[in-house]
């Protein structure tokens, strides 16, 4: 998979399907974009550290604010389906 940051490419080994590799450079690229509109404003080392941390964290909080909402929904789910659960005990019940 190849990734370019600063105008340079670098090329990582990954076991991941074509697809996938594809969905991570594209979502890589939209957040590099975002915080390095112009990389030529990224001389030093330390500029270029510094920015791709806070491309990092952004990629962070997204993941953080994605596991939250992942765990909301299961909890929703799981209180559904233990409400569904009664209502069948409680019909089948009732027919015996």
């Amino acid at each position: 998979m190849d990734i370019e940051v600063f105008g340079e490419t670098h090329r990582f080994r990954t076991n991941l399907d074509s697809e996938t590799a594809k969905r991570i450079q594209d979502h890589l690229k939209r957040e590099y974009s975002k915080v390095c509109k112009d990389s030529s404003n990224y001389k030093t080392g330390t500029e270029k550290i510094i920015a791709m941390t806070a491309v990092a964290l952004n990629i962070a909080k997204d993941h953080i604010e994605l596991e939250q909402e992942n765990s909301e929904l299961k909890r929703q789910f799981e209180m559904r389906t233990e409400h569904l659960l009664e209502i069948l005990e409680r019909e089948i019940e009732e027919s015996v």
